[in-house]
């Protein structure tokens, strides 16, 4: 049934994004989780940080990348 093969597949990519996540470094991983967080804007965040709102997106975009990676890397291999 594809529906259930979906919701597998859903699954496993859940795992591994929240694996592939661990695998941050401390910084980047409470960054990456407090720049999604409905509570906290990029810019309190630059400000709290003492960075600038553009340095943050750019780091957030090498976090998404790394994890992008992780987690196709993960994949091809399971």
């Amino acid at each position: 049934e594809e529906g259930a093969e979906e919701m597998s597949l859903r699954h496993q990519q859940l795992a591994v994004l929240d694996d592939c996540i661990g695998k941050l470094p401390t910084e980047r991983r409470e960054l990456a989780l407090a720049a999604y967080s409905r509570d906290t804007s990029i810019r309190e965040l630059a400000v709290q940080m003492g960075r600038t709102e553009g340095a943050l997106y750019q780091l957030l975009a090498r976090i998404r990348k790394q994890l992008f990676d992780c987690i196709n890397r993960s994949l091809e291999h399971s």
